[in-house]
């Protein structure tokens, strides 16, 4: 019988990945455990940080599963992805289910799936969140620590900045969605910088730190008519 695989991305988790050829590099190693017949990649696909992966997914073989953020920092593809993992797990024909995501919410998941008999594949970055999924799983693979992107695409000066601009888009939905609650401009800007210390946003053609965050698309700011701005992610 051949090792039939179904593969779960959840892009939003992560995007740095997928914008270091880690799809790619995926789908590679996977060749050589059997066919890969269920891909999925599951994000807001119309978010300025996923955008632009849109080509490297579908390059890939991958259904693009469009998920919505009802509720300001909850991650919709997290219960999107169980549902079709779980239903892909009652296939007899599916040998292999990967589960692409350093969330450590979907341990139960990982578990519940090496109980119904399949072999379990991790995909994540090294942290303690990817340590308490990797004990639940089969083999678990790091995505490793992704150069910058700028580095990535140095050699097209054209396309150097709108992948910049997704890389410090992608940045700042991950530093909102931590939030618990509306974040003061000042101290945004300064994490922005500890995650990227390359971050500019002159360099990625905003006059302003202000014009970064409304061009994200996904960014609300309190009433500036008096007193300190407040960001968060729009709902």
């Amino acid at each position: 019988m051949e090792n039939n695989t179904a593969v779960f991305v959840d892009a939003e988790n992560l995007t740095f990945w997928a914008y270091n050829n880690g799809v790619h590099d995926l789908m590679k190693s996977l060749q050589s455990q059997g066919p890969v017949v269920i891909r999925k990649a599951y994000g807001k696909w119309t978010s300025p940080q996923l955008s632009p992966l849109q080509q490297e997914f579908n390059i890939n073989g991958f259904e693009l599963i469009q998920t919505y953020h009802p509720i300001t920092g909850k991650n919709s593809a997290d219960i999107k992805m169980v549902v079709d993992a779980m239903e892909a797990a009652t296939n007899p024909c599916l040998q292999t289910i990967v589960l692409a995501t350093g969330d450590s919410d979907f341990s139960p998941l990982f578990r519940k799936l090496r109980e119904m008999g399949k072999k379990v594949i991790g995909v994540g970055p090294l942290s303690k969140l990817s340590e308490c999924v990797q004990s639940s799983c089969t083999h678990y693979i790091y995505t490793g620590s992704p150069s910058p992107v700028s580095k990535m695409v140095a050699l097209f000066p054209g396309e150097v900045q709108s992948h910049e601009r997704a890389h410090a888009f992608a940045t700042l939905h991950k530093i909102l969605e931590a939030q618990d609650e509306p974040i003061l401009l000042t101290k945004l800007k300064p994490l922005m910088l500890k995650e990227d210390n390359e971050f500019d946003h002159a360099k990625l053609g905003y006059e302003s730190f202000k014009d970064f965050l409304l061009a994200s698309g996904e960014v609300h700011l309190s009433p500036m008519i008096a007193g300190p701005v407040y960001a968060s992610l729009a709902s």
